[in-house]
């Protein structure tokens, strides 16, 4: 690698840390998009992700996944309190989780938009 191409891997570094964003194929993305907070319990969606569609449930002490079309937790594992409030969150907002999943997914996402129809 040369000089020139390891400072600008090395800009593009920092300035992920600083805007909290990343590059993906020359393009600026959120790193994530908060999608709502529950005391310190947020909910945010990533761009570049895994199948399938889903979002995030974190606060310091987990991260979980939930499937964005049936709200299934497909990773960690989460109090049914909390649980509770986020099935019910997504029964009232699928469709902004569908429109924030779709709007933040770059052209090179493996996984790809949702279909609205779902």
């Amino acid at each position: 690698m040369t000089p020139e191409v390891q400072n600008i891997k090395t800009l593009e570094a920092k300035l992920r840390l600083a805007l909290g964003s990343q590059f993906i194929n020359g393009e600026l993305f959120e790193s994530r998009e908060l999608i709502a907070k529950f005391g310190n319990v947020k909910l945010e969606i990533y761009p570049d992700e895994h199948p399938p569609p889903h979002f995030h449930v974190k606060n310091p002490d987990f991260n979980v996944s939930i499937d964005i079309i049936h709200c299934r937790i497909i990773k960690g594992s989460l109090d049914s309190r909390i649980y509770k409030k986020i099935k019910y969150f997504h029964k009232e907002n699928k469709d902004l989780l569908i429109e924030t999943w779709n709007r933040t997914r770059p052209s090179d996402c493996p996984v790809g938009p949702i279909l609205l129809n779902t």
